[in-house]
């Protein structure tokens, strides 16, 4: 069985994973806000995507004359954090480069993921750290499922600020299905800023807003208001997906995208990546706030 830790803060707990530093429960007086694994639908709650977000071409890519197969997301989902530092209300685990990262990921990195509860949210803190002597590329992101009680269709979405009449999709069949579409295409938007959830949003997959304007998105019911809201700095690119018809939604900022059917096979060559130096560190964080929602 996966160790777990548990957090607490007044009103609020959290539960998180070793296994991929994973977010498997967040409650409010009791009231649980993630998505909770169920027989027929996604198994996941709220894995972090690295070194790669989505689909890369032909499944994976090169580096100095070798090929590297790649993971849908990456590999840290599937990998055993180790335990930095633990507090009643905060904990901090790192993955580490090792022997069976390098077969699939031919560098030197740490990956440190923070939680931390206090009176009214979850704040998530990520760096990683490149420990080699050559640039690191490298994709991050995060995939947190949010419950959604009662009626899909009594949900939206709220964004900050309008976003683009526009949005980015996957490629349908035949192949190369779920790489990134050549082009953007026109979405309709039940208001500026706002998108109503109803079974059919994710017939298509997912939903990208590359760039996204917004730096938070809430999550409102029809009749008792916000339940919560997503705080992310600094992502350029906000990912929205469910499993057809199923009962929660994903909210994912990105650091990173899928590939397209031109990209190039070459790491390094991946315009979607972050180029860290030697040495350097990479930040980012985000924060789930709630609020005093019924439901």
């Amino acid at each position: 069985m996966t160790p777990t830790i548990a957090l607490s803060h007044g009103p609020l707990t959290a539960s998180i994973a070793a296994l991929g530093a994973e977010l498997q429960s967040f409650t409010r007086d009791g009231d649980e806000l993630m998505w909770q694994p169920r027989a027929g639908h996604w198994q996941q709650t709220a894995p972090w995507l690295f070194p790669v977000v989505g689909r890369l071409r032909d499944g994976g890519f090169s580096h100095r004359g070798r090929w590297h197969e790649m993971p849908l997301h990456g590999f840290a989902a599937s990998q055993a954090f180790d335990l930095l530092a633990q507090a009643p209300d905060s904990v901090q685990l790192q993955l580490r480069a090792s022997e069976r990262t390098r077969k699939l990921y031919p560098f030197d990195f740490r990956l440190l993921v923070s939680y931390r509860l206090d009176a009214d949210g979850l704040a998530m803190d990520i760096a990683v750290h490149n420990d080699g002597d050559e640039t690191l590329p490298f994709g991050f992101g995060a995939h947190p499922g949010f419950a959604l009680p009662g009626r899909l269709d009594g949900w939206r979405l709220q964004f900050e600020r309008p976003e683009a009449a526009s949005v980015w999709r996957l490629q349908p069949d035949p192949p190369p299905w779920g790489l990134r579409a050549a082009t953007a295409e026109p979405f309709r938007w039940d208001a500026p800023g706002s998108l109503q959830l109803h079974p059919h949003l994710f017939d298509r997959d997912a939903v990208i807003l590359d760039p996204v304007r917004s730096s938070w998105v809430a999550l409102v019911h029809r009749r008792h208001g916000e339940r919560l809201r997503l705080q992310f700095r600094g992502a350029p690119t906000l990912g929205l997906w469910a499993r057809p018809g199923a009962p929660f939604i994903c909210i994912e900022p990105w650091w990173g995208r899928d590939d397209d059917a031109a990209s190039p096979h070459a790491l390094l060559a991946k315009p979607q990546l972050h180029k860290l130096p030697a040495g350097a560190v990479f930040e980012a964080g985000m924060r789930i706030a709630t609020s005093q929602c019924e439901r």
